[in-house]
């Protein structure tokens, strides 16, 4: 039988459409949640964990839809990083082009 840890932890929200004005996280409480698979459960006999999954997911739903655009939002444990621009363009600027008219 697989193990299975829960626990509520601080984590971040955010919508996963980067042309959104909801794509900056923001922090809300989540359920983060580990699955370990044992060898035994797979019929060994050899001890400790073959596999785990992690799920993590928000704990109040009204955190859910994103306010801007009504999406459900995605959580995390990991505040994103923020990587300096270094070239001078904007970091967003490739989802910022508009299809030209040909």
């Amino acid at each position: 039988m697989p193990r299975v840890h829960e626990s509520e932890v601080d984590g971040w929200v955010h919508c996963p459409d980067p042309r959104c004005d909801g794509y900056r996280q923001q922090e809300a409480k989540v359920r983060h949640t580990v699955k370990e698979i044992l060898y035994t459960d797979l019929g060994g006999d050899m001890p400790g964990v073959e596999r785990s999954v992690e799920y993590v997911a928000l704990v109040d739903p009204k955190d859910g839809p994103c306010p801007t655009c009504e999406r459900p939002r995605e959580a995390s444990l990991q505040k994103r990083r923020v990587i300096p621009p270094l070239t001078g363009h904007a970091q967003d600027g490739l989802l910022r082009i508009k299809h030209a008219v040909g």
